[in-house]
């Protein structure tokens, strides 16, 4: 028994360490107001940079549903100056690439490397959200890869049972359409509205960079400020979602699928922040 309490004491006790080195590690810097969350990680010579955008899919409007989580999935597909070739030809050639993630509230832009490739990756970043054009044959074959992968759902029951069951549990919230629109959404988008929503992106909706590596990767500051060319005091919207469901239905759905050759079940219900005791956790 005594040889258990010393263990557990000496688990705490690395836990503790391992908890205050991680807060030591961690700066947080203002780059004319823009913030920055620094995680100094020394162990390899690599960083990751996520541009946080304090906006999502819920900016889009009436008729342009699914426009957002496009504009950035599209990001990489052209510009002015460079077609999709040649930027994905780029992030090859520094064995970097650049992904995208868009929920309701919020989206972000993650992109990794060498640190002593980040200048010029950064400036390529930059360049894409400065003066991403979004070309219309690649706009096309973006509506078909989308359009395709929402048909062959009905293939799929694990993803066709959580879509139904994502939609009808959040009925009556800001969440309950999905982020990306459905068929007849996709089918609306145009470049129009991509470069509308690029624009409202970089110019109207804040900003923050998570950032990891070595010290050394703090030199791309210069490059966010001159390259990015984001106005940090004016693109200051933060989107909040105030809402309430006032009442819960118990209630059984059946969707059916022809020819189906297996049933899915999803038990659950939508919980407001009032239902959770410990949040942080």
């Amino acid at each position: 028994m005594k040889n258990l309490s010393l263990l557990v004491f000496m688990l705490l006790g690395q836990i503790a360490l391992a908890s205050s080195d991680i807060e030591d590690s961690v700066h947080r810097y203002d780059w004319n107001d823009l913030e920055v969350v620094y995680v100094q990680d020394n162990r390899f010579p690599t960083f990751t940079v996520t541009f946080y955008f304090a906006d999502g899919a819920l900016a889009d409007e009436r008729g342009e549903i699914g426009s957002s989580n496009a504009m950035f999935r599209m990001l990489t597909s052209g510009t002015r100056r460079y077609g999709q070739k040649d930027i994905s030809d780029y992030l090859e050639f520094y064995g970097s690439g650049i992904s995208s993630n868009v929920s309701h509230e919020y989206a972000t832009v993650t992109v990794s490397g060498l640190v002593k490739d980040s200048i010029p990756l950064l400036k390529q970043v930059c360049h894409l959200f400065v003066d991403a054009s979004f070309p219309q044959e690649e706009l096309k074959k973006e509506k078909k890869r989308a359009i395709d992968g929402m048909m062959s759902m009905i293939n799929n029951h694990s993803a066709l049972a959580t879509t139904a069951f994502r939609e009808l549990s959040l009925e009556g919230t800001p969440y309950a359409y999905p982020f990306a629109g459905k068929l007849v959404d996709i089918k609306k988008i145009n470049r129009k509205m991509l470069v509308k929503r690029h624009q409202y992106f970089n110019e109207k909706v804040k900003k923050r960079i998570y950032l990891t590596g070595p010290e050394k990767i703090l030199d791309i500051k210069s490059v966010i400020l001159e390259e990015c060319r984001w106005k940090n005091k004016e693109a200051n919207f933060v989107r909040t979602t105030p809402h309430k469901k006032e009442s819960f239905q118990r209630r059984v759905v059946l969707v059916t699928v022809p020819e189906a050759n297996q049933a899915q079940i999803r038990i659950g219900r939508y919980l407001n922040k009032d239902h959770i005791e410990r949040p942080e956790i």
